[in-house]
């Protein structure tokens, strides 16, 4: 099964038009998740490093 790994602290507030989307992540989960689609896979949240 394939995993899915995601966390919050992925998303970092950057102004709108900025050459790296950061929000791409959030809103990839949030599509996933209305399509149904995540259900099929092991999503992980990693532990904080340190």
């Amino acid at each position: 099964m394939l995993s899915l790994v995601t966390h919050p602290a992925y998303d970092i507030p950057l102004p709108d038009g900025h050459r790296f989307p950061s929000t791409k992540f959030s809103r990839l989960m949030t599509r996933l998740d209305g399509d149904g689609i995540t259900g099929a896979f092991n999503r992980l949240q990693p532990d904080p490093a340190g």
